[in-house]
């Protein structure tokens, strides 16, 4: 998965080479709300069937 799994990768000393940090927060800030309100929406209609 594309995960964002820290805040801020620089604040470790791991090399992290396989991906690029920046393209993650950009995809976590624009994928993530769609994904939790889709998932938001899904939990509503399995509450309500």
């Amino acid at each position: 998965g594309d995960t964002l799994q820290l805040k801020d990768y620089s604040q470790t000393d791991w090399p992290w080479t396989m991906f690029d940090p920046k393209a993650k927060k950009e995809r976590h800030d624009t994928v993530f709300p769609e994904e939790r309100n889709t998932v938001y929406e899904m939990g509503k209609a399995m509450i309500n069937s």
